[in-house]
């Protein structure tokens, strides 16, 4: 019983952030992926549990020669 209610939770925390979590991954590929972009940002203040926080997150293109044994 107590793995079902975890589950559920689980879920409706998922669905709940499901469209943060998608900007999230929506930013990393538009700048990763597409020539347009160098960087983007996000700052801006975020509901969570009734309390409210900030989100800031950077993404940046970077020539690190740390990413070339990445595959």
């Amino acid at each position: 019983m107590k793995y079902l209610i975890f589950l559920l939770l689980l879920t409706l925390s998922a669905t709940a952030f499901a469209g943060e979590i998608q900007r999230v991954f929506r930013m990393f590929t538009e700048v990763g992926c597409a020539k347009t972009y160098n960087s983007m940002d996000i700052n801006e203040p975020m509901l969570l549990c009734g309390q409210c926080v900030r989100t800031v997150l950077s993404v940046t293109k970077v020539n690190d020669p740390a990413c070339a044994g990445i595959q």
